[in-house]
């Protein structure tokens, strides 16, 4: 009698990350960011040392330098996604932040959630999505860079960061600005150091300068910059495509 063979085949099935949830209007930054008990402001959340990541052993910043664990045992780590509900979050600051998988920090569908600006420095492995960023949301108007990636030269470079589908503009309407008011009141869009950065589908709005990117190696798709008083577009990083 003829034998068949019996074949057990394995799929690879992606491991999903854990999913947190920031709500400034009904969220406490007592609760564990489940859906129901949400934290309140992304801000309290990277303050209170939330994210579990990692910086250099040692500053400044050299060649040859390791990275050693951040925050062990926070309960945000790399390949989560925090969700963020609509409400005003004050402003997004990362810094030494050197994800080994991407932690991406998103609008939950159908919210907005409105920052005064975002500034990432001396980090990796970020994804940056459906944010509406604007010093009009905050109590007192200040000119700022509304989305800034940096390399610091003490803190280290920065690398692989995703920012896309966000609204950045100065103020909603310039209907009543002045020349004057252009040159004193208009912030810059989006300003890109490091390597391997991508800017995808962002619409910039009553900006200064829109994209000025310094950043090598890197993407810059489908934005849309309306209403500028410098350059729309500034690329100076060697093997970056418009």
């Amino acid at each position: 009698m003829r034998r068949i063979p019996f074949i057990i085949v394995l799929l690879s099935v992606p491991v999903m990350g854990a999913e947190f949830y920031v709500d400034p209007e009904n969220g406490d930054p007592a609760g564990d960011g489940s859906s129901g008990n949400p934290w309140q402001t992304i801000q309290e959340v990277i303050e209170a040392n939330k994210i579990e990541s990692r910086e250099w052993e040692s500053y400044p910043y050299q060649d040859g330098l390791t990275l050693v664990t951040k925050n062990p045992g926070a309960p945000i780590k790399a390949g989560d996604t925090i969700w963020l509900r609509s409400g005003y979050h004050g402003e997004l600051l990362i810094h030494s932040y050197y994800n080994d998988d991407f932690i991406t920090i998103a609008a939950e569908s159908g919210h907005a959630p409105r920052l005064k600006r975002a500034y990432i420095s001396s980090s990796s492995h970020w994804i940056i999505r459906g944010l509406q960023i604007s010093p009009e949301y905050a109590s007192q108007y200040e000119v700022v860079t509304l989305f800034d990636l940096e390399h610091n030269n003490y803190r280290g470079p920065i690398h692989d960061v995703v920012v896309e589908d966000c609204r950045l503009q100065s103020v909603a309407s310039v209907s009543d600005w002045s020349v004057d008011d252009w040159n004193n009141l208009s912030c810059n869009g989006f300003g890109v150091e490091g390597e391997d950065m991508t800017i995808r589908n962002n619409t910039l709005k009553n900006v200064n300068f829109g994209i000025s990117v310094g950043a090598r190696h890197s993407l810059i798709e489908e934005n849309l910059v309306e209403n500028f008083a410098g350059d729309g577009l500034r690329g100076l990083g060697d093997h970056t495509v418009f």
